[in-house]
């Protein structure tokens, strides 16, 4: 829907005035200047997004694209309870995951606007596990920058949680009673709840979206309880477009907060990294992209907004595998198949585009990305070609077809694109990683060294960069190398231990 606009006396009398001198003198000379209306293409889009369910078996989906305050594209596709044939519909209520950082950002971003406390405050005021002298500063929760040099090195933290502790001190207050008064009342999201416990979701009867696992059989799967600043609110696309608006409209925190809160962090460096306070922030050809996303063992969400358009996306499905394929954590949102779809079709105008299908056999791909991917054009379709890449490789993991697509994409990602590894990412390194050791494709082999080496200049102790690389390492037969590199993981200091550090540690308790 085009933008509103309103004339006084004024302009009205301008244009009556250019209007006659242009039929006498062929000249325009007090034209008012008027930007052309944006083009949405919405039933390019909804092929899309149906291509993308179906290959992703997504049972349930509710999609929603605001343009400002207006609703310009929704629908509810699939089912929310397939055993009983519900199908999704707009009072739907999803888990939404991690976009639950997000809000109780919002949160405790009122409480820093009242003075009750500072995002310069030290952790160890609110925690006593953690030494002073790491010198971690609530900021530096809320931006995943707590870990590894606190300020300097981007990881998505479990220590997100550890708002909860902080908005309770600092408030004196319960968070669950907070985030009801102060956020989903006051913004009007009647249809979003807690998920405490299992009650929770049986209060929401026939409305509650069901669980699924995996892709293809549509397994029953499970919920996850339990409420933290980082996870377990549930809501529905409308909600969250409330919620959009209230945010838009300074409703919730002034506008200078949330201009505050969706800046990227910067390091003392002034670089960029890829979060802000409790949201994703990036640049991509030339538009600001904030957004976030929520995944668990059977749901996952995603919130996209493009500022500068005043466009807004918020997508809710019933199964993992619209954020899983892409591990958005990495801190890039055009890795999602799903989100390309909107930048494609609501944002970016590109000279032509190529539907999800095209993407299915890769043959002719090169004759048809070639003549477009010169200009602003450039990286979409490379990032496009590469998120296509990911989600195949996820999938190839157990289907070789889907591996051997992967590595057909990525040669004619590496054919078209020959800097790509300068662009590299840690989903790039990842991708690289699983099509040669899982699919044997030797050929990537020096493109994976030079993408790992670049990421490891820029943060040394990064335990994902080093687990991949040590997993090739232990592929081409440098055992010695994978032990440094899981040495790295064990020893690397303020890092809480996850998964990656379980699997370090028993490879070097067998070699030592």
């Amino acid at each position: 829907m085009p933008f509103s606009t309103t004339t006084d006396r004024g302009p009205t009398a301008c244009f009556a005035l250019w209007g006659l001198l242009a039929v006498l003198t062929g000249m325009a000379a007090c034209a008012p200047r008027q930007e052309a209306p944006p083009v949405f293409r919405t039933d390019e889009f909804e092929a899309e997004i149906e291509a993308l369910r179906e290959f992703f078996s997504i049972p349930g989906l509710s999609i929603l694209v605001k343009h400002g305050p207006s609703v310009i594209y929704e629908r509810q596709i699939g089912f929310a309870d397939v055993e009983n044939a519900i199908p999704v519909d707009a009072g739907t209520v999803f888990p939404i995951a991690s976009i639950t950082k997000s809000i109780s950002t919002v949160l405790l971003l009122q409480l820093v606007e009242e003075g009750a406390l500072s995002l310069d405050d030290p952790i160890s005021v609110y925690s006593d596990r953690f030494d002073p002298s790491l010198d971690i500063r609530v900021k530096h929760i809320l931006s995943h920058t707590s870990e590894g040099r606190p300020g300097e090195d981007y990881l998505y933290s479990a220590r997100f949680a550890l708002g909860r502790r902080i908005i309770e001190l600092a408030s004196g207050q319960n968070y669950v009673d907070l985030m009801q008064s102060r956020i989903l009342d006051r913004a009007g999201m009647t249809d979003t709840i807690a998920m405490l416990e299992q009650a929770d979701i049986d209060a929401l009867g026939r409305r509650a979206a069901r669980p699924y696992l995996d892709r293809g059989d549509t397994a029953p799967g499970h919920y996850e309880f339990g409420f933290t600043t980082a996870t377990g609110l549930a809501s529905t696309a409308r909600d969250l477009a409330r919620l959009d608006d209230a945010l838009d409209a300074g409703e919730l925190i002034p506008a200078a907060r949330v201009a505050e809160m969706q800046s990227a962090f910067r390091t003392s460096r002034g670089e960029a990294l890829p979060y802000g306070y409790g949201i994703f922030v990036q640049e991509f050809m030339g538009e600001k992209l904030v957004w976030s996303y929520g995944q668990a063992d059977c749901f996952s969400s995603l919130y996209l907004k493009v500022p500068r358009r005043n466009l807004t996306l918020i997508l809710l499905a019933n199964n993992n595998l619209m954020s899983d394929p892409a591990r958005l954590r990495s801190g890039d949102v055009t890795d999602s198949l799903f989100a390309l779809g909107f930048l494609k079709y609501f944002v970016f105008r590109l000279p032509e585009t190529i539907p999800f299908s095209d993407y299915r056999s890769s043959t002719d791909l090169a004759k048809r990305i070639g003549p477009l991917s010169g200009g602003e054009s450039l990286s979409f379709y490379r990032e496009e070609l590469l998120a296509h890449a990911l989600a195949a490789v996820y999938f190839g993991m157990s289907d070789p077809a889907e591996m051997e697509r992967s590595r057909n994409l990525l040669e004619l990602a590496y054919q078209m694109y020959p800097d790509l590894d300068a662009h590299g990412d840690l989903s790039l390194l990842r991708n690289l990683t699983l099509v040669t050791v899982a699919g044997g494709a030797s050929e990537f082999g020096h493109n994976l060294e030079r993408v790992g080496t670049r990421l490891l200049s820029r943060h040394p102790d990064d335990p994902l960069v080093n687990l991949l690389l040590a997993d090739y390492s232990l592929h081409i037969g440098s055992t010695g190398k994978a032990a440094e590199h899981y040495r790295t993981i064990v020893n690397a200091g303020n890092y809480d231990p996850g998964w990656y550090t379980r699997i370090a540690a028993d490879f070097l308790s067998r070699e030592e």
